[in-house]
């Protein structure tokens, strides 16, 4: 796992940075945080979050391009890249198809990643996209979008992997302007198990799922909504409150659907962190919880190697854009 910021300067709208060489056809970049879709900026004349959401995809082995749709202020947008272990039907190289050069050989291999770009045209509430067949107990999409528009029903997009396929990207409101999509979709031969789902939500909505490991499970969830101005039926925290229920909440009625995927890694280790970011604060820390023993040669409470981890983040009560 590597992460970094996309650091727009004022009138830009395409930022690259330098990563260490990944191999593409088995890596992933997207956004940790609200959907994929997050960053900051001063701009603050109205919640336009063309500012601050951007696409991102590899612009090369060692670089990753980050492209808003607005330009005027600055911005900075955080992104991660994350590398898997490849193609399980080759005897195990440490060499060439290990990252982790130590074994275990039983863990996580990818079988395949798709990736394409897809619009929503203006006056338009959807559009879908062609796969080559997956099977979707064992693959998930990642995507990440960019809009001109301040109205989040035109703008909030939920995406989904509709059948073996098919892609499915949906807003509420099908209003200008279009919308640029850039996804990424992988299957999985061993180790990783997904359910997928779509909810109606209201402001605290439980989904039953099948049972899960919750120290190897994660949700990613994108979320369509209606409303012209960014609030707190915006954002949404979902949450796996027991190895059956999967918890969608609010802090106002948000009334339309989530689309939901609840990941299952085999090797993972996985914990929730909780933060609350106070009135007049722009930065907050927590601890990592409920870990202890040795992870990346480092021992001791509450401790992660940041070069195998990854981070999702959602939120709930956005006021402004993230």
């Amino acid at each position: 796992v590597e992460q970094g910021t996309f650091a727009f300067g004022i009138g830009g709208t395409t930022n690259s940075q330098t990563i260490t060489a990944i191999q593409e056809d088995r890596s992933i970049v997207f956004g940790l945080g609200n959907f994929g879709i997050q960053g900051s900026t001063t701009y603050a004349t109205d919640d336009n979050i063309g500012y601050n959401w951007a696409t991102m995809a590899f612009g090369s082995t060692t670089s990753v391009i980050g492209t808003r749709a607005t330009s005027g202020a600055s911005a900075n947008i955080t992104f991660q890249v994350v590398e898997f272990r490849y193609d399980q039907t080759d005897t195990p190289s440490p060499i060439v198809d290990l990252i982790d050069p130590v074994g275990p050989y039983n863990n996580i291999y990818l079988n395949r990643k798709e990736t394409g770009t897809s619009t929503i045209p203006a006056i338009s509430g959807s559009v879908t996209a062609t796969i080559s067949a997956v099977n979707m107990d064992s693959s998930f999409l990642i995507f990440s979008s960019r809009g001109t528009t301040n109205q989040p029903g035109r703008a909030s997009v939920a995406g989904e992997i509709t059948n073996s396929t098919t892609l499915t990207f949906a807003r509420s409101d099908a209003g200008n302007p279009a919308i640029e999509i850039e996804w990424q979709v992988f299957y999985f031969s061993t180790g990783v198990y997904v359910q997928h789902g779509t909810t109606t939500m209201t402001d605290l909505t439980n989904q039953a799922i099948s049972s899960v490991d919750l120290d190897k499970s994660f949700v990613i969830a994108s979320l369509k909504n209606n409303g012209s101005t960014l609030g707190s039926d915006d954002g949404i925290v979902a949450d796996l409150t027991s190895s059956t229920n999967l918890q969608f909440r609010s802090t106002n009625s948000v009334g339309d659907d989530v689309a939901w995927q609840v990941i299952e890694i085999q090797d993972a280790l996985v914990r929730k962190v909780n933060f609350t970011l106070a009135s007049g604060s722009t930065t907050t820390t927590a601890n990592i919880t409920d870990f202890t023993g040795s992870c990346g040669g480092v021992s001791g409470a509450n401790v992660v190697d940041p070069a195998h981890t990854l981070s999702l983040i959602h939120i709930s009560e956005p006021t402004r854009p993230y």
